[in-house]
């Protein structure tokens, strides 16, 4: 006979004294993946006074955040990064300028594209109710890149500008690009 699965309510740990699962489940579960979620993120820049500033928002029940949200089916990451850019945010963005990659670093099980979106001149902070989120009111304002972010953000979004202040770092990103038209 196989021997009982941990039932203790804390995570196991190598001291837990509860026998191990062994047998096809416990292979099963181990080496079977699921197919990573897709999240687009675009990435709305400006430099006043020369200091390149992300956008961000304050969401009334989830925190400080970015703009992100989960590619639909039949969608391309980059559409998915303009939907979400105006559903979130009401910003009716023109251009994408670059494509800053894709990590699967950022949450467990969701694969994560940034693009960099060149919008209209947008003003140092406003407020967007948001039709798909429940009618919740968003505040928006800006963060400078390179400024680690508060504890307010949740841990997914402190690896996202990690992952982001990289990739600005690596390419050769113009001027014109992190500012608006």
């Amino acid at each position: 006979m196989g021997q009982r699965p941990c039932r203790s309510p804390r995570k196991r740990s190598r001291r837990c004294a509860c026998p191990r699962r062994d047998g096809p489940f416990q292979a099963m579960t181990s080496s079977a993946q699921s197919p990573a979620i897709d999240k687009a993120c675009p990435v709305v820049l400006h430099s006043p006074q020369g200091k390149c500033e992300i956008l961000a928002f304050c969401h009334p029940l989830a925190g400080h955040q970015f703009v992100k949200g989960t590619v639909e089916a039949g969608e391309t990451p980059a559409a998915a990064a303009l939907r979400e850019l105006y559903e979130e945010a009401g910003i009716t963005a023109q251009t994408i300028t670059t494509m800053l990659g894709s990590s699967n670093a950022i949450q467990s099980g969701e694969r994560w594209h940034f693009f960099v979106v060149q919008t209209d001149p947008l003003p140092d902070s406003w407020q967007h109710q948001c039709a798909d989120d429940g009618g919740q009111l968003f505040g928006f304002f800006w963060h400078p890149v390179r400024q680690p972010l508060p504890d307010s953000f949740e841990h997914r979004f402190h690896k996202a500008l990690h992952f982001i202040r990289a990739q600005l770092d690596l390419l050769p990103v113009p001027k014109s690009a992190m500012q608006h038209k």
